[in-house]
């Protein structure tokens, strides 16, 4: 596509319309499926800076289980740098790190409940609440406050303290990935403004773009919505909008249409008069129908320009 508008500009008369205009839905359709497929990385640097932080408390943790979390460290980074990772592969990198953070790490023999209490707690201090569902990042956040007020207690029992272990662990590992909402946005911001002028666009090409929009609002308001739910609005919308064409422009078949009708038929062959007048006939149609494709627009003109340079 990016050749053929390159050729345009040097030669008008070497693109086909009909070829152009086929290019140009195939364009517009890779387009929107990059935006589907755009990949948000925050929450996984995220995660991965939390996860640096303990591989540094050598302190809290046994060297073997520091060993083993290294490892999901590295897995992380590599997929961080993956360019080929859809959203999902992502978030599922970024879930799996944190389920490490909490599982793997195994405090020092000689860690008390407090010291448990206060590595979780750090873990999950270190992580942005912005990158989670609302639901799953208020359970962690309840639960940090909760732990805090254990610590806080210099009395508190080992039961107490243990349950805050308990109860945090529980919340960090159960964080749900917000969604990546990029392309839904997009999507939608698209579709209202085609559906602010539905006049200027074929009908049969906006059939439809209304309710994919409204569906997709809703998905939208949902700040719980699971990455797949947002793909598949995102995905469908942009499906439809891809469809969608502007009426077509009809002044320069006008124009020919105006000189094919001066031309003055008996100077001319039978046979080439009639192939004139069967590309009239079409183009007239054309002009007078408002839903219109352009390229059809452009082709009937084409082949009205072809049948005045035939006459002979």
């Amino acid at each position: 596509a990016k050749a053929m508008v390159e050729a345009f500009y040097q030669d008008p008369d070497s693109v086909d319309p009909a070829d152009s205009a086929v290019l140009a839905a195939k364009l517009r359709n890779a387009m929107a499926r990059l935006e589907v497929y755009r990949v948000d990385r925050a929450a996984l640097a995220d995660v991965i800076a939390m996860a640096d932080a303990r591989l540094l408390e050598t302190h809290l943790y046994t060297a073997d289980s520091l060993a083993a979390f290294g490892a999901y460290v590295n897995e992380a980074k590599a997929a961080l740098a993956n360019q080929a990772l859809y959203q999902a592969d992502i978030n599922a990198a970024a879930s799996k790190l944190l389920q490490a953070a909490a599982e793997v790490l195994v405090p020092m023999a000689e860690a008390t409940g407090r010291d448990k209490l206060t590595a979780i707690v750090n873990v999950a201090e270190d992580l942005n609440g912005n990158h989670y569902t609302g639901a799953s990042w208020g359970a962690v956040s309840s639960a940090i406050a909760a732990a805090k007020g254990v610590l806080a207690n210099g009395s508190a029992t080992a039961d107490e303290l243990n349950a805050a272990y308990a109860t945090l662990t529980a919340a960090v590992q159960s964080l749900a990935l917000r969604a990546n909402f990029a392309a839904l946005n997009k999507g939608l911001a698209d579709a209202q403004w085609i559906l602010a002028e539905p006049e200027l666009y074929i009908s049969e090409t906006i059939a439809g773009l209304e309710a994919l929009a409204n569906a997709g609002k809703v998905v939208k308001d949902n700040t719980d919505a699971t990455q797949s739910q947002v793909d598949a609005a995102a995905l469908n919308l942009n499906n439809a909008l891809v469809k969608v064409f502007r009426k077509a422009q009809k002044d320069a078949l006008g124009r020919l249409l105006q000189v094919a009708g001066g031309v003055n038929r008996t100077l001319f062959t039978l046979a080439s008069v009639e192939a004139l007048d069967e590309a009239v006939e079409l183009a007239a149609a054309l002009e007078q129908n408002p839903e219109a494709y352009q390229a059809d627009v452009d082709a009937a003109a084409e082949k009205v320009q072809n049948a005045l340079e035939g006459l002979e």
